[in-house]
């Protein structure tokens, strides 16, 4: 079963055949609910350590087991923040590093100039090494769950599309945590909120009310913002507008990128996916990237996969092509106010302190 049907079935399809899958899983669920509501409980009552480092600390993350939009909202963050004359420091854990030695968000967060890029499984010590690399804010990228690291905000993404993983934990759903861990979220951002109807978003909204009063709730979308070649040359405004297109793309949710593909003006002749993370093998490029060439089409990649490409020694091909992604906040006044917050701009304390007590 590829990576595609299994979210389908955790996330409630299958009809029968799925229903019947998830069933035994749901012990499982049950017991892994139960143990992540008692690990937060140690860190709370302070039964397990936790370190708080010497810089604001924001962290990013998801309640449900990837496909929100991190890594897009996580490079507006850090861009908002180098706007404002500081150095952000993004902490990443690293899924399924590459031929490079690193992973592909890892690689792509490199690209962007200014900012403190540290990859490892221990985030305490990759705080440690981003704060002696001169960050002043640190990004937690994947963090709400890791509690090990305080905080002075939580954001937590919501994926309008599919926001509660088939309302069951892991492995009998794609729920990380029960929906009751969205009320330490400092800030929710429910993201692809223009893909949802609007009584739907509504509806959305309203339980992420009644499960965190206190959270700052903003939406977002995803938005087509240009493309470049594989080297990062940008290419011009509506280059893939009215071209025949192949998607290639290794991301959780690939019928998003075929929908970006096609707001921003192309003809998606296919889209190739593979696991998220996932490696596209030498052979599986060449094959692809030959098949485009016969029917005419340009070879289209997220940025991520971008990385991969490159890797692959693809950097030079002409016809293979990045759609960069931009995450756009529908509130930038509330975004910009948060920002100012964890600045120190101002004293006011938007967001509860999630661990009790003081950071120390």
């Amino acid at each position: 079963m590829d990576e595609q049907a299994l979210r389908n079935i955790l996330e409630g399809g299958g009809g029968l055949a799925g229903r019947l899958f998830r069933f035994p899983l749901r012990p499982l669920g049950l017991a892994y609910g139960a143990a992540m509501r008692l690990r937060r409980r140690a860190y709370e009552k302070g039964w397990a350590r936790s370190y708080a480092p010497p810089v604001p600390t924001v962290s990013v993350g998801n309640l449900t087991a990837g496909g929100t939009g991190k890594t897009p909202f996580v490079i507006m963050l850090a861009t908002m923040l180098s706007d404002r004359g500081r150095k952000p420091g993004i902490l990443i854990r690293g899924y399924r590093r590459g031929a490079g030695g690193i992973s592909d968000e890892a690689a792509l967060y490199r690209r962007r100039p200014g900012l403190v890029v540290v990859e490892g499984a221990n985030r305490v010590a990759a705080a440690g090494r981003a704060t002696a690399l001169g960050a002043d804010i640190l990004l937690l990228d994947d963090g709400f769950q890791h509690l090990r690291i305080r905080r002075h905000c939580d954001i937590l993404l919501i994926d309008a599309m599919a926001p509660w993983g088939g309302g069951r934990v892991l492995p009998a759903g794609l729920l990380r945590e029960p929906p009751s861990a969205l009320s330490r979220a400092g800030m929710t951002v429910v993201t692809r909120s223009d893909r949802c109807p609007p009584e739907q978003l509504a509806a959305l909204k309203r339980r992420i009310r009644a499960l965190s009063p206190q959270t700052t709730l903003l939406t977002a979308s995803h938005r087509a913002a240009g493309t470049a070649r594989l080297d990062g040359t940008p290419l011009p405004d509506g280059f893939i507008r009215g071209r025949r297109v192949y998607g290639l793309c290794g991301i959780a949710r690939p019928e998003a990128f075929r929908a970006t593909l096609r707001e921003a003006g192309a003809e998606v002749v296919d889209l190739v996916a593979i696991r998220d993370h996932g490696e596209f093998s030498g052979a599986a490029l060449c094959q692809a990237v030959a098949k485009a060439r016969r029917e005419g089409a340009y070879v289209v990649v997220t940025e991520k996969d971008a990385v991969k490409m490159v890797f692959a020694g693809f950097a030079a091909a002409d016809d293979i092509v990045v759609q960069v992604v931009e995450q756009r906040v529908h509130e930038p006044e509330d975004m910009e106010r948060a920002v100012r917050n964890w600045l120190g701009v101002t004293d006011a304390v938007l967001y509860p302190n999630p661990w009790g007590g003081a950071r120390n």
